[in-house]
């Protein structure tokens, strides 16, 4: 694994921890101060892929939209032909990635 990627691995895993820890302000008055910690915490995370990418480009991989159709492409292909997802699951993990995603105007 890449130092990047570890890195923004334990990263994720420390802001999910405070997200848990602040699960008590979604009560009364603590909603803006528990939306302003997940709006920071997303803007950790945004820097954290940031870093990867630069990462991965100065590595000399492709960071284009299509490189990471690419990647994902061939990812999933593994992952079809060693048996160890089922494309059930695949379909799954991506409608849930894409319902949790925010939503950005246009």
């Amino acid at each position: 694994m890449r130092p990047a990627a570890a890195a923004m691995l334990e990263l994720d895993t420390a802001l999910r921890q405070l997200d848990l820890a602040t699960v008590h302000l979604s009560r009364g008055a603590g909603k803006r101060s528990r939306r302003r910690v997940l709006e920071a915490c997303a803007a950790v995370r945004a820097v954290g892929v940031r870093l990867m990418v630069a990462e991965a480009a100065a590595a000399g991989l492709d960071v284009t939209p299509a490189g990471a159709r690419a990647a994902l492409r061939a990812l999933l292909a593994e992952l079809r032909a060693t048996g160890a997802l089922d494309w059930a699951d695949v379909v799954t993990a991506c409608n849930e990635v894409a319902d949790s995603a925010p939503r950005r105007l246009a």
